[in-house]
This record gives structure tokens, C-alpha cells and sequence, in this order.
């Protein structure tokens, strides 16, 4: 590929062919719109060179120019053929400014600080804002009644517009334990709703205040009332949440305030009567009022339990049953009644577990060891009758322990080699772990032996 010739040395008959180039700016501006020249422009050599040739007025400076930089002379040349463009951007047949240099990409201006908007408070409320900026330091510093004269102050001389500053004061009358002065304060407030056209949301707080309010005094209907009210304003998840939380606090309060072991004692005396009586269901109410009075009491819980075993209200009384041994684990008569439930309710290997940690309280208790005797007895009518009690099978399917027990995959494969061959059953046996879970599906109803 042939090199292109450079431009021609200045002097001689390139000289002279440059003197009859034109050097019209509008031309030169037209043959710079060519694509052949995109390049160029974009080119700060190029273009500060053009701006040279276009100023040129000496011959000599103008041939070394394009000597220089040939590619001045190719645009040179272009521009003795090109048409002027007929409207420039000033104007009808105003031709367009000469090209200069790339604009460089113009920085951003810095962004203008927002006016602070125009303070047009009277001297009345600047004053008002003064005192409610003091009385918040003061509350903060634990300065309550300097802060309640302070947040008081400034609605002396300057009437009330909404309800924000008349229930400022509120808030400390709440930490001063004042709970008189907090609800006159709201009062207050309620009064002139209507007056500074409240928004609903502001009368709701009030409400809530007051609220608060009574829930400290323990005057829980009141405070049940005053949530109420709130909702009725503002129907918000925070206010329904207090209102439940509200009753809930009440009917705890309701119950402690109605304890009086005394009383309690009393009905626990008209229970046993109404029991040698055979009145079983009087002495059952009784005991339920007993235990409202005194719900500490271990015994009432047993005593009832035995009320409830001769109404055969087996799941009731073995509740009972819990509840005293969880307040005394070493109540025997609420453990042998725990073990008739389960005997009755045919939780038989239940029972039998019951009874085994009632001999290691007293071991020496008859009633504890004819219970055990009398669940043994059952267990192996059960295992040798040959039918099968599906009430038993149900209870002991619902006991987690026996589904544990059956879960085993060591256990499934000892239960079916035992099935295949009852001699494995001596040897399985000699393992106390098997012998003991092997016993419970036994007692259970589960597994028959023999």
C-alpha cells in the first residue's frame, strides 16, 4: 500500500497553488461537516492549528502550517468544493461561528442551601416556644415541678390552638405519679376538642393517656372504658393490643384481690361434710370455691380430684391431680388418685409408673401397693385373655412415650424375632432397657406375653 505523499514544501509551485486556496470560513465550516473529517474535529491539535491557518495572514507561516499537519490542507482543499450551509444557527443566512475547541463537560453546580422558611411567630409564641424548649430540658433532668410550671406557663398568656401543648403537662404529672393532677390535665384537654378542631388521632392519645392513668391506679374498668373510647377516635392496632392487655391485668387483679385463704378454709370444711354426706356434687362446688379463695393450697386440688373420681370425671380429676403435685411432689393421697385415674381411664402402664414413684415417697403405704397390685392383676387379665381392648390400644397409641417406644427400629426388630420365636423373649429380657420398655407395651395392651 502506497504511503500518501506529504504536503507540499512551502516556496515554489506548491507555494503559489496555496495562495489561490480560499480560506472562507463558511467553507472551510462546510467541508468540516464532511464524515471524512469527523475525527478532526474532535482533535485539539487539528483545531488549534485551524484556528492558526484561518487567522494567517503571512504566506510563509500559512505554508508551515500545512507542512505541519497535512490534514489542515486535506480540509483545505475540501472546502474550495464545498457548499455553505444556507441558515446557520443564528439566523436566516447567518453562517454558524467558527469551530472551536470541545467544550469540556461542564461541571455541576453546587446544590443551593434550601431558604429556612420565614419565622412569622408573634413575640408571644416565640416566647411560648422558649418556655416549652425549657420545660423539656427540665423533665429530662428529672426536674418535674420546675417543668410543670414551665410547660404551664406559656398557655397563661396564649390561648390553646390544638391539644399538643394543653397535654405537655400530662407526661410529667405521669412520672410524678400524680395520677389526679394527669387525669384533670386531659380533662382539660377534652374540653376544648371541639373548640381547636382536634384531629381524632390527637383525642385518641388523650384517651390512651387517661387510660394509662387508671391501669397504674388498678382501676381496670376504667382504664377498659377509656381504651374503649379510644378506639372509637382512632382504630389502631397499639390501642386494641392495650385494651386486651388491659382486661387481662384485671381479671388477674380480680382474682388475687378475691384470695382469702381463710374463706377458703371455711368452704373446704363444707366440701368434706357435703362428701361423708355422699353429696358429691355440692362438695365438688365447694372445693371450687375454695380454691378461687386459695389457689396455693395443695390439698384443696386433691381433695376435689377425689370429688370428681366418684362423679367418674377421670380427665378432670386427673388434672387436678397435677396440679396439686405440682405444687407439692410429695402429696401420696394426690399420687394414689393420679393412679386410679389412669387405672380407670385404662392408661394402665401410666398407672403402674404413678404408683412406682409413690413407693419411693413411702414405700410402706398399703393404699400405693394395692394400687400397684390391682394394675398388675389387670395387665395380666389383659395379656391373657386373648381379645383386645381398643379403648386401651387408643390410650396407649396417644402416650408419646409408647410411640417412642414402637418407633425404635432396635425394638421393631426384637418385638418381631420375639413374635417368631418366643425363646428370643428370655434372651431380649436380660437387657434391663428392653425389660422395661417391653413392660410398658405389655401393660399398655400393646404387646401380649405368654
Amino acid at each position: 500500500m502506497r504511503a500518501r505523499p506529504g504536503p507540499p514544501p512551502p516556496g515554489g509551485q506548491s507555494g503559489e497553488k496555496t495562495q489561490t486556496l480560499s480560506l472562507d470560513p463558511i467553507k472551510i465550516i462546510a467541508a468540516l461537516s464532511d464524515q471524512r473529517f469527523k475525527g478532526y474535529v474532535e482533535d485539539r491539535t487539528f483545531m488549534s492549528g485551524l484556528e492558526q491557518l484561518m487567522q494567517c495572514k503571512d504566506q510563509a507561516k500559512l505554508n508551515q502550517l500545512l507542512t505541519q499537519d497535512s490534514r489542515l490542507l486535506d480540509v483545505l482543499i475540501a472546502a474550495q468544493t464545498a457548499q455553505p450551509p444556507k441558515e446557520g444557527p443564528f439566523g436566516n443566512g447567518c453562517p454558524s461561528e467558527p469551530p472551536t475547541r470541545p467544550r469540556e463537560a461542564e461541571r455541576p453546580k453546587p446544590k443551593e442551601e434550601p431558604m429556612p422558611p420565614a419565622d412569622n411567630r408573634t413575640d408571644q409564641e416565640k416566647a411560648a416556644d422558649e418556655w416549652k424548649e425549657k420545660g423539656n430540658a427540665l423533665y429530662k433532668s428529672r426536674q418535674f415541678e420546675e417543668a410543670l410550671e414551665a410547660t404551664a406557663r406559656p398557655w397563661r398568656s396564649t390561648p390553646a390552638t390544638s391539644l399538643t401543648g394543653t397535654t405537655r403537662p400530662v407526661t410529667v404529672y405521669l412520672e410524678m405519679e400524680d395520677y389526679e393532677g394527669c387525669l384533670a390535665e386531659c380533662q382539660k384537654a377534652l374540653d376544648i376538642r371541639y373548640e381547636v378542631k382536634a384531629d381524632y388521632s390527637k383525642v385518641a392519645k388523650v384517651y390512651n393517656r387517661m387510660a394509662a392513668c387508671y391501669t397504674r391506679m388498678k382501676q381496670f374498668d376504667d382504664a377498659i372504658q377509656m381504651y374503649e373510647k379510644s378506639l372509637m377516635e382512632d382504630n389502631t392496632k397499639q390501642t386494641r393490643a392495650a385494651l386486651q392487655e388491659a382486661k387481662r391485668m384485671k381479671e388477674k387483679y380480680d382474682a388475687e384481690q378475691y384470695i382469702n385463704p381463710e374463706v377458703a378454709e371455711e368452704h373446704r370444711a363444707k366440701g368434706n361434710e357435703y362428701w361423708k354426706q355422699m353429696d358429691y356434687p355440692a362438695a365438688k362446688k365447694e372445693y371450687d370455691e375454695a380454691i378461687r379463695r386459695n389457689p396455693r393450697d395443695a390439698k384443696l386440688y386433691s381433695n376435689r380430684a377425689a370429688a370428681l373420681l366418684k362423679l367418674m370425671e377421670f380427665p378432670s380429676a386427673l388434672q387436678d391431680c397435677e396440679k396439686c403435685l405440682a405444687l407439692d411432689p410429695t402429696f401420696v393421697k394426690a399420687i394414689i388418685r393420679k393412679g386410679q385415674c389412669q387405672y380407670y381411664m385404662k392408661e394402665y402402664n401410666k398407672a403402674m409408673h404413678t404408683y412406682q414413684e409413690g413407693l419411693k415417697i413411702e414405700p410402706e403405704n398399703d393404699e400405693l401397693r394395692k394400687g400397684m397390685e390391682q394394675v398388675l392383676m389387670k395387665v395380666q387379665e389383659t395379656a391373657t385373655s386373648g381379645e383386645v381392648d381398643q379403648e386401651q390400644v387408643a390410650h396407649a397409641m396417644a402416650d408419646p412415650e409408647i410411640q417412642r417406644i414402637l418407633g425404635d427400629p432396635q425394638m421393631q426388630l426384637i418385638i418381631k424375632s420375639m413374635s417368631e420365636d418366643p425363646k428370643h423373649a428370655a434372651e431380649a429380657m436380660k437387657d434391663p432397657q428392653v425389660r422395661a420398655a417391653i413392660s410398658k407395651l405389655a401393660a399398655a395392651g400393646i404387646l401380649r406375653l405368654g
